[in-house]
């Protein structure tokens, strides 16, 4: 990842409302494979890849869920997906 992108998953991270979510890939090339709770079981000192398809989709799953828009950016993605030549 770029400086500017590893700024950015930094600024995420310590957003209120984000967690670690299944899917989600670690810079360090770690895959989260089950959302265990309490602190103990976070990745330590890490950030999410934000180079990484299913990082982005759990990132914008936590962003419909903060702002309490369930379909937030939805039909604009199809709708870019659909005029993709």
């Amino acid at each position: 990842m770029t400086e500017e992108q590893i700024a950015l998953a930094r600024r995420a991270v310590a957003c209120r409302g984000f967690r670690w979510l299944p899917g989600m890939l670690t810079t360090e090339g770690m895959r989260v494979v089950v959302r265990c709770f309490g602190d103990d079981n976070e990745p330590d000192d890490d950030i999410p890849d934000l180079t990484d398809p299913a990082t982005l989709g759990c990132l914008l799953a936590l962003v419909r869920e903060a702002r309490a828009v369930p379909f937030l950016q939805a039909e604009n993605l199809v709708a870019a997906l659909e005029a993709a030549p």
